[in-house]
């Protein structure tokens, strides 16, 4: 699931992405092969490595999670997206309909109907239109 929150993949994280599990299975292979420290466990790495169950299922439970990750975080985004969502979105360029005035108005809480677009743009309008009125009527009060 990590993979999914990195934004940018480089050769740092992609070591220790990928090393931590070479380093899991060094570990356990070396440890399992020391009679003098582990005698109940001397000789299991061998058998479970070698083994094909121990590998497909290692392949398919990590495809399962993934998967289920995967769509979690699409459902999310598409239906209970948050600002921060919102934001990264238009920052990628994936939003290309974005009306940068009627978001910074949802962002602040100025717009409660945030989901429907159309409530969102009369709402903003009405809001305008009131100001309007507003800075006419204390103009014309002050002559």
């Amino acid at each position: 699931t990590i993979a999914l929150e990195t934004l940018t993949w480089n050769a740092i994280y992609a070591f220790f992405f990928f090393g931590s599990y070479i380093f899991y299975i060094c570990v356990i292979s070396v440890l399992s092969n020391m009679p003098q420290l582990y005698p109940v466990y001397y000789g299991v790495s061998n058998q479970i490595l070698g083994s094909l169950y121990f590998w497909m299922h290692s392949i398919l439970i990590a495809t399962i999670v993934f998967s289920m990750e995967l769509v979690f975080k699409s459902v999310r985004l598409t239906w209970l997206p948050n600002n921060l969502d919102i934001a990264v979105e238009i920052d990628r360029g994936y939003n290309t309909k974005c009306d940068i005035g009627m978001l910074n108005s949802i962002l602040m809480g100025e717009i409660t109907s945030a989901g429907n677009e159309e409530t969102g743009r009369s709402d903003l309008l009405r809001a305008e239109r009131q100001e309007e009125e507003h800075t006419q009527h204390t103009e014309g009060a002050s002559l």
